[in-house]
Formats: structure tokens, C-alpha cells, sequence
């Protein structure tokens, strides 16, 4: 089958990611469906068997390399004892056991919030509102961090102060402005 016909069975007819998922997705990332029910939904939608092992590889074919100018900016605000840092993902659990090891500064940080576990997804205002209070923070007083405009647009809806991720420089820089230094990279690390 095309690659662009499977995009449209799973996905919908959006062409961003998000924009259009079919509910089986969403269910699956908000923790309504296990792996196993969504790995049918996934038959079904392509109308074609998929052992689990093929497919747990393909749906999790998608994560490359790390990007390790932002991961090193993370490890650097993790030992930061003045600082409560969190994660809040849009997740599911076959891709989250993927990124652990990935990335294993995600285990550096004291406060996790992901989608299939709290049952709420970004951008909707419940999801930053869990993990406000999870922390124990005020909106005011968080920076959020994130690739998505839609979540950047829904973060500051709500009093968050936010820096788009478009890549490492911006994170960089969205730090910086907001008082958070880091050596300069190498040129061998760009």
C-alpha cells in the first residue's frame, strides 16, 4: 500500500499530525485502549493483518536521533536544585518505552505527565491545568517548552509564559531570555 494511502487510514485526511486523527488515536493516547486494542484498530483501519512485532517496530519507526544540544540544555536545568522541572507529552505507551531509553534524561525529571496515563492531551487547558497542579505551581510562574504552535497558543491562554521549539537555537535563545545561560556548543556538536 502507498505510504501516503496508510498516512490517510490512520491518520485522517489532515496533512499535519494531529490535525485530523481518527478516535482510536486519540483514545489510545489519552490511555483509553491498550497496545493490543490499538494494534487491531490499526488492522482494521489498514484492512490488512499486521503481526504485532512489524507493526510495534513501524509505529515506533519514527523516532530518530535525539536532539542533543536541547537534551544537554535539559540535563543542565536538572540539576538545578531552584527549579521544578516536568514533562507534559502527548504519549502512548508503546512510544514512551521507546524514548526512555532514548533519552534518559526524561528520568532526571521529578514530574512526568503523559497522555495515556492522565487521560488528558495537549492543547487542551485540563491537560496544563493536571500538571500545574501536580507541581504545585502557578501558571505565571511556569515556562513551558514545546514544538506545536497549537500548544504554545494553548499554554499562554492560560498565563504560562512559552518558548516555541522550532529547534535547539530557539530553545536556546527562549531560555536565555528568560535568564537561563548555557555554555556555547562546539562546533562538532551543531
Amino acid at each position: 500500500m502507498p505510504a501516503a494511502d496508510v498516512r490517510r487510514r490512520l491518520f485522517g485526511a489532515g496533512t499535519r499530525v494531529g490535525a485530523d486523527h481518527m478516535a482510536y488515536m486519540n483514545d489510545y493516547e489519552c490511555g483509553l485502549l491498550d497496545d493490543a486494542a490499538f494494534h487491531r484498530c490499526v488492522e482494521r483501519a489498514l484492512d490488512a493483518p499486521l503481526p504485532f512485532d512489524e507493526f510495534k517496530a513501524a509505529w515506533n519507526g519514527i523516532f530518530l536521533d535525539p536532539i542533543h544540544e536541547t537534551m544537554r540544555m535539559a540535563e543542565a536545568l536538572c540539576v538545578r536544585k531552584d527549579l521544578k522541572l516536568g514533562i507534559l507529552s502527548n504519549n502512548n505507551a508503546l512510544h514512551w518505552s521507546t524514548l526512555r531509553p532514548i533519552l534518559p534524561v526524561v528520568e532526571k525529571f521529578e514530574h512526568v505527565f503523559l497522555s495515556h496515563e492522565i487521560g488528558l492531551k495537549k492543547p487542551s487547558p485540563e491537560a496544563f491545568h493536571h500538571a500545574l497542579k501536580g507541581m504545585s505551581v502557578r501558571a505565571e510562574r511556569t515556562l513551558f517548552v514545546d514544538d506545536l504552535e497549537d500548544n504554545i497558543k494553548a499554554a499562554e491562554r492560560i498565563g504560562i509564559k512559552t518558548i516555541h521549539a522550532v529547534n535547539p537555537h530557539a530553545v536556546r535563545k527562549g531560555l536565555a531570555a528568560h535568564g537561563f545561560v548555557f555554555e556555547p556548543i562546539s562546533t562538532a556538536d551543531r
